[in-house]
């Protein structure tokens, strides 16, 4: 039992530990990160940090209260031994871990897509049982069915329509030339009359 309450004391302080560094305004400046605004829990974070070592004092548990102040004093130590140089590098290398792990992520999902583009719909055609539908389709739904059949009728006017268009066409084009070939004829019949009886 004490061993988990050391462990939970120096948890708890190191949250409190860490919020206190993370919103510090002189850490935020040297480190390049931008300014908070306010910090609202700092007085938490303040009693979160020191209060199980009051409370292990409280209750007279002293071993524990030595391995609770070693290792909150190691932590802090640690916590500010980062400089922004270290803390640029880490930044950094978690950076470029995460791009790279992501870049892997999206290649093996690639990978894992052309794989099932290429061996699964086979299969799944192969072991696909076609099952009675258990909901009954709603009234006034088209079916698959419907469309397509709505679609070829639909088809079918259209093809109908473009016929009689190029029907017309044919007869307007006849037309003309048949009107064409009279004017033509009409023309080499006409002699050059006189314009008088005395000429």
């Amino acid at each position: 039992m004490s061993g988990w309450l050391i462990l939970a004391a120096i948890l708890t302080s190191l949250s409190g530990l860490v919020y206190l560094a993370w919103t510090d305004p002189k850490r935020r400046r040297t480190h390049d990160l931008p300014k908070i605004a306010r910090r609202p829990f700092v007085w938490p974070a303040r009693i979160a940090t020191f209060g199980p070592g009051v409370y292990l004092t409280i209750i007279g548990h002293w071993s524990g209260l030595a391995i609770w102040a070693g290792a909150v004093t190691t932590l802090g130590w640690i916590m500010a031994a980062i400089t922004p140089e270290t803390y640029a590098n880490l930044r950094d290398d978690l950076h470029t871990k995460r791009a790279s792990g992501w870049a892997k992520a999206q290649q093996m999902s690639k990978a894992a897509l052309s794989l099932s583009a290429k061996y699964i719909p086979g299969r799944v055609l192969a072991w696909r049982i076609d099952l009675p539908r258990l909901v009954k389709a709603p009234t006034g739904t088209l079916q698959p069915a419907d469309d397509i059949e709505a679609l070829k009728a639909r088809i079918s006017a259209l093809e109908a329509r473009l016929h009689r268009l190029e029907d017309r066409q044919a007869s307007d084009v006849a037309d003309f030339e048949a009107r064409d070939r009279i004017v033509v004829s009409v023309g080499e019949n006409q002699t050059d009359k006189p314009l008088n009886a005395a000429e």
